[in-house]
């Protein structure tokens, strides 16, 4: 059998990258023979079980950081032996690995900042924003092709069942302060409480990860344990099924190339308020479609959630709307797939 394409990654741990390549390749193999190689023995069995039964998938089983060669040379050997057109690469070191390929091998670039020392190698570059092109083409000269990522828009339900007696904002991502921000809307709540301005506002954090003590405490300090809580990692299916029911998606990230749950607050008809990062400002067109304040500012993230909380219903509303025909038409994943395979 000949493969279109081979997708490689790492890992296939939860993630956003990691969602949505699974997304692509379900969407790809409609059409055409796809195939999928994760390295390392890491991969969280839910998003796994939601791979399309027509993708042939191939374990390397790799140990993480391990130095054993034979599982680099069996993914070498095992690329020999396959028949296909191209492969696409979802992390830029795995270049380094590829020793017997003859076929062209792209690669997308998923975030801001990644090292570019390799980036020459590859055939092709996809940036997921035109914020990440822009930033690998001044730092290295190698400019890329711009492809949104995506979302299954027809999959999050968008009939909100939210309680007028609160208001409740939700917060998606892992628990990392130093990247995604969340320290930043903690304390923007914590100035809203100084000001009497709290009132019946409820923050729910959905994910997990390293920074989930030093945010625990963050909530103890600043005596929000009656408005904040955190529900720990979710599937997929539940992030889809439950964000029609809150009045407030924030995103405070301190760096982002593009911002997923962005575009699924947008296609929940869920109005956003995302820090001011290149890659999500493209997704509500700098106010066009969401809100935003400073990076890193509190103060104006407690600023802005007082003013949209305080805007009148018609007008949030109508900017629902247009924000949910916006994702519809620009970043549902059946775009993002198909114009992956246009570009091959």
């Amino acid at each position: 059998m000949q493969y279109k394409v081979i997708h490689i990654i790492w890992a296939l741990n939860s993630g956003g990258a990691e969602n949505m390549l699974v997304d692509i390749v379900n969407e790809q193999c409609k059409t055409e023979n796809v195939g999928l190689i994760i390295i390392n023995n890491l991969y969280d069995l839910s998003i796994f079980k939601r791979i399309d039964k027509r993708v042939k998938v191939w374990m390397i089983k790799r140990k993480p950081s391990g130095i054993n060669p034979l599982p680099i040379l069996k993914l070498n050997l095992f690329l020999l032996k396959l028949d296909y057109f191209c492969l696409h690469c979802h992390n830029n070191e795995l270049i380094k690995l590829i020793k017997l390929n003859k076929k062209p091998v792209y690669l997308t670039l998923h975030c801001n900042g990644i090292n570019s020392n390799v980036l020459s190698k590859y055939s092709i570059l996809f940036a997921i924003s035109d914020a990440v092109r822009k930033d690998v083409l001044t730092r290295s000269a190698i400019d890329s092709i711009v492809i949104y990522n995506g979302i299954k828009t027809s999959e999050l339900k968008e009939m909100p069942n939210v309680n007028d007696n609160e208001i409740r904002i939700i917060q998606v991502s892992r628990l990392e302060h130093y990247e995604k921000g969340q320290h930043i809307l903690l304390k923007a709540l914590h100035i809203l409480k100084q000001k009497n301005k709290l009132g019946n506002i409820k923050c729910h954090f959905i994910g997990e990860g390293s920074s989930y003590d030093y945010l625990c405490e963050l909530v103890k300090e600043y005596k929000l344990e009656d408005s904040v809580l955190f529900l720990g990692l979710k599937n997929r299916e539940y992030v889809y099924d439950n964000l029609c029911n809150y009045n407030l998606l924030v995103q405070p990230s301190i760096n982002e190339g593009f911002g997923l749950t962005v575009a699924e607050g947008m296609a929940a008809k869920v109005p956003v308020l995302i820090s001011e990062n290149e890659g999500p400002l493209e997704i509500i067109e700098n106010g066009k479609y969401g809100f935003s304040f400073k990076k890193e500012n509190a103060e104006d993230c407690a600023v802005k959630i007082e003013e949209i909380i305080s805007m009148k219903d018609s007008e949030i509303s109508y900017l629902k709307e247009k924000a949910f025909i916006r994702v519809k038409e620009t970043f549902d994943i059946r775009e993002t797939a198909n114009k992956y395979l246009l570009n091959y």
